[in-house]
């Protein structure tokens, strides 16, 4: 009987898997019909409004991607609409009150999108009016990044008073929108008038721009009556939004920090301070050991972005010391956003790191103090180089002195190394460069520094240092010519390498209808790009809303330029009339209304 029993079992299981797992009906077609709106309450571009409650009913069940992000309303509020799903309907809990005498615009983006398939609806927007009618304006254009010239699709743009005393920081825009992936905005229903436009990157979601938050803005004031580009056309697309801007153009950029302070210090080593800032300094920075009646020598280094220094001690019997008090001066902002001199006193403490406890034996203890010890020497003489690269060697620490007699560079003849002449020129306490010229091809190369040769400024010698290398023969390198028209005399043309964009690697001044040589280039990828250097400083600077600076224009050309070896490439690159232009699309709703 229990046998019976377990097989009557496991048969009703079988059957009871078999009915959940039905599969997909075959000969069904795919569904790719998007959701409709069947009603809407209430009624969508309704005036007089007074309602706390908006409900959307659809013709199916729908999900909204990512609401918080896709779903905004304009004029933003200070407490955001609740937004759910219920059955086949969305309904909108309006939490904040609303302005007399205002079209307010609830934007869907492309957020709704049916439950099975999703299958996307479209742009959607819901409009009403506190007011007797709907404001009848529009604006719209495209936001990209300043320095890449991509589109930024994660961007706010806002509307604000026409002032020339405003201070956009943690304040509400009159009007909002957002970016799509195109980096495309656009504002419906907004009121017939000029107004100061800001594009930013909402980090914390707050609907405001914040001091430390990348932005983007146009000078002049943009007016909804009156087209900034008098061959744009002036579209009306229904009764209810008339545009006669749709081709803004914002270049949004990350600022320098307007808060300056020192976040960060630390003594590593015996003989090195670092000092971190949060902001490129705007001054120099004053160090006075307290502790010692010996004059401090210091060799500074500085990062690339000039937020943080290095100071190596150059006092021997001062960097010995565990404990040192220091004096700082410097400027730092106050509380009225002011830079003013600052005194900061601080106590660098150094302190020796943890040894091995499992290390006993008097022999590995030995072996790692002196590995402590030794200094490392890094150089770009190595492998197969450029023919005119300045070569150079790099020391781990500062050093004393570095004597030309100390390297031997030589080359193999028949079995026997040959001394080749070289000039040793010194570049700072750290970098040496070696002149010599190279010959391109097959002649091979060996650098050799003896260990114990040179010392730092700590006492500890060189590890001993060898290193080959040959340079590329001419046939390696490709030539590229590139002629560039509609630019002006600050216009820079720059080439990189795509690995590394952000480094240049040539540059020629614009010459209007002339051929550029880029010559002596290796085989790769390259990105040509146009800077427009206006302050001459040979880099791209950011923008500065306070100065009302627009960050300095940059152009990439359209396309990679690959480049082989021997080969020869032309380029025509034409600067004006590149910009993208995007015309608005019309809301599903409204075109069904018409």
């Amino acid at each position: 009987m229990k046998k019976y029993r377990k097989i009557t079992f496991i048969a009703l299981l079988g059957m009871c898997i078999g009915c959940a797992n039905p599969g997909v009906p075959e000969g069904g077609a795919k569904d790719e019909t998007p959701p409709k709106v069947t009603h809407t309450s209430p009624k969508n571009y309704s005036v007089n409004f007074d309602k706390d409650r908006i409900v959307i009913d659809f013709d199916e069940f729908v999900k909204l991607n990512d609401a918080n992000k896709n779903v905004i309303i304009s004029p933003p509020q200070k407490k955001k609409p609740k937004v759910r799903l219920k059955e086949k309907k969305i309904v909108i809990d309006l939490l904040d009150s609303l302005r007399a005498n205002t079209t307010y615009v609830l934007d869907f983006g492309k957020a709704i999108v049916d439950n099975n398939e999703g299958n996307q609806m479209g742009e959607y927007r819901y409009v009403f009016s506190t007011g007797k009618e709907i404001a009848k304006m529009g604006l719209a254009g495209y936001v990209k990044g300043a320095k890449v010239d991509t589109a930024s699709t994660v961007a706010k743009v806002g509307l604000y008073s026409a002032s020339d005393t405003l201070n956009p920081y943690r304040i509400l825009p009159e009007y909002i929108a957002q970016t799509d992936s195109l980096g495309f905005f656009m504002f419906n229903n907004i009121e017939d008038r000029a107004y100061k436009i800001i594009a930013f990157i909402d980090n914390n979601s707050n609907n405001m721009l914040d001091s430390d938050e990348p932005l983007a803005f146009q000078k002049k004031n943009v007016d909804t009556s009156i087209p900034q580009n008098t061959e744009e056309d002036s579209l009306q697309f229904d009764k209810y939004t008339k545009f006669k801007n749709t081709n803004l153009q914002l270049r949004i950029f990350k600022p320098i920090p307007k808060q300056q302070f020192l976040k960060d210090f630390k003594r590593s080593l015996r003989e090195q301070f670092v000092f971190v800032f949060n902001a490129p300094r705007k001054d120099s920075l004053k160090i006075e050991l307290l502790d010692t009646t010996e004059d401090p020598k210091f060799f500074i280094e500085s990062n690339p972005s000039q937020d943080s220094l290095v100071y190596w001690i150059m006092n021997n019997t001062i960097s010995k010391k565990d404990t040192l008090f220091a004096k700082l001066s410097y400027l730092q902002t106050d509380t009225l956003g002011n830079l003013v001199p600052y005194i900061d006193t601080l106590k660098l403490t150094y302190k020796e790191p943890k040894k091995d406890k499992k290390r006993k034996k008097d022999k590995d203890k030995k072996e790692e103090e002196q590995k402590i010890k030794m200094m490392k020497i890094q150089t770009n003489m190595t492998g197969e180089i450029n023919y005119f690269d300045t070569l150079n060697l790099s020391f781990e620490y500062p050093i004393l002195e570095l004597k030309k007699e100390d390297i031997v560079i030589s080359t193999k003849k028949d079995t026997i190394d040959v001394p080749q002449k070289f000039t040793l020129k010194k570049e700072n306490q750290r970098r040496y460069n070696i002149l010599m010229p190279l010959q391109a091809g097959s002649e091979k190369y060996t650098i050799k520094i003896d260990s114990m040769k040179v010392f730092d400024i700590a006492g500890r010698a060189n590890e001993n240092f060898t290193s080959s290398f040959s340079a590329h023969e001419e046939a390696f390198y490709g030539k590229l010519f590139v002629t560039v028209t509609g630019g002006d005399a600050t216009v820079l043309i720059q080439l990189a390498n795509k690995t590394t964009p952000n480094k240049v690697v040539a540059e020629q001044k614009y010459k209007e209808g002339k051929v550029i040589k880029f010559e002596n280039l290796p085989p790769a990828t390259y990105i040509l790009k146009a800077l427009w250097d206006t302050n001459s400083n040979g880099k791209w600077d950011t923008g500065d809303y306070e100065k009302q600076l627009q960050p300095e224009r940059m152009k990439i050309f359209k396309k990679e330029i690959e480049l082989r070896s021997n080969w020869e490439q032309e380029v025509a690159w034409r600067l004006k009339g590149s910009e993208i232009k995007v015309k608005p699309i019309m809301p599903k709703e409204v075109k069904e209304l018409k």
